[in-house]
């Protein structure tokens, strides 16, 4: 879960993301949060096609963490990067 401050911020950036839609309705603005969408994919990795939550041990070694959610203690695996990425390049697709 999102801690209170990340909770906090993100609602009011997807309110001045919203607020920006209303005021110019000819553009396009998307509110994604990556955040939430990494502590979702940390409660069920295999649902997402990791098989391990744990954290990898890969220091300079990305392709050891293959599999794996976390990098480190604070940082995501290159997979949960490239869904987070291909999860908001769909966004933006979609429209």
């Amino acid at each position: 879960m999102p801690t209170p401050l990340t909770a906090l911020f993100n609602t009011k950036l997807e309110e001045g993301v919203n607020d920006l839609a209303q005021q110019y309705p000819d553009a396009a603005f998307h509110f994604f949060d990556a955040f939430q969408l990494s502590h979702e994919i940390d409660a069920d990795p295999a649902s997402y096609g990791f098989t391990s939550g744990r954290v990898g041990v890969c220091g300079k070694y990305v392709a050891q963490c293959e599999g794996y959610v976390w990098q480190d203690l604070i940082h995501p695996a290159v997979g949960v990067h490239r869904l987070i990425a291909d999860r908001a390049f769909a966004m933006l697709e979609i429209g």
